[in-house]
């Protein structure tokens, strides 16, 4: 009878110590997991940082060459010095380069709207330019009553009705864009427009005109 308690016992205690070192290989492992998430965070904020740097530096850079070109003259071609791209730089773990563009050799989409009131001359300007790249011209108009600030719908236009009835739902901006990503909001603007677009708009907050010297054919 004491011979068969002893091996219980012996058994108990085999278990008991295979339980502890189940447990401690599992607090191991997830020790270890944790310390890698850790690891690879800490890097990814690293180079994320560093990253931010280099954009830094670049807009110093940028600056710079700007500030200088105003000094030198009162227009932007390409023959300026902004208008170089700059040559790449090997940086630690991969290269970088960079180029300035300018914004006014492309139709600044606000532009359509000038105090809440459709400008007719740049509308008409912006449906050539649609037409040249193949484009619906209607995109105009449901351009001109996502920025104006009425809720008359113009002629193959679009107001809220039209936006309320989507999922989800949204209302017009009524007020000019602040980033040309906000067409793909637009009704009729699919993502294959948005795309041929693109190259050829801008969102810029003040009425300003298309520089000729640096304009694509499309734009001019």
């Amino acid at each position: 009878m004491n011979l068969n308690i002893k091996y219980q016992e012996k058994g108990v205690a085999l278990i008991t110590v295979m339980l502890i070192l189940a447990l401690a290989t599992i607090l191991a492992v997830s020790m270890l997991s944790r310390q890698q998430l850790d690891i690879h965070r800490s890097a990814n904020v690293f180079n994320f940082e560093q990253a931010y740097q280099y954009v830094l530096g670049s807009e110093s850079w940028a600056k710079q060459i700007l500030k200088r070109d105003r000094k030198d003259n009162e227009t932007d071609s390409f023959n300026d010095d902004w208008a170089t791209v700059l040559p790449t730089l090997p940086i630690e773990g991969g290269q970088m380069s960079g180029q300035i563009e300018d914004l006014q050799a492309r139709f600044n989409i606000n532009n359509l709207v000038l105090d809440g009131k459709p400008q007719r001359l740049y509308i008409e300007r912006f449906k050539r330019l649609l037409r040249n790249l193949e484009l619906n011209e209607d995109m105009a108009a449901v351009i001109v009553d996502w920025l104006d600030t009425n809720e008359e719908t113009g002629f193959a236009g679009a107001e809220d009705n039209e936006y309320l009835n989507l999922s989800p739902a949204y209302r017009t901006a009524n007020q000019p864009m602040s980033d040309v990503s906000e067409l793909l909001l637009v009704k009729g603007v699919d993502f294959e427009s948005y795309e041929k677009l693109r190259p050829f708009v801008c969102v810029l907050k003040s009425n300003v005109a298309i520089n000729v010297n640096t304009a694509s054919s499309e734009v001019i």
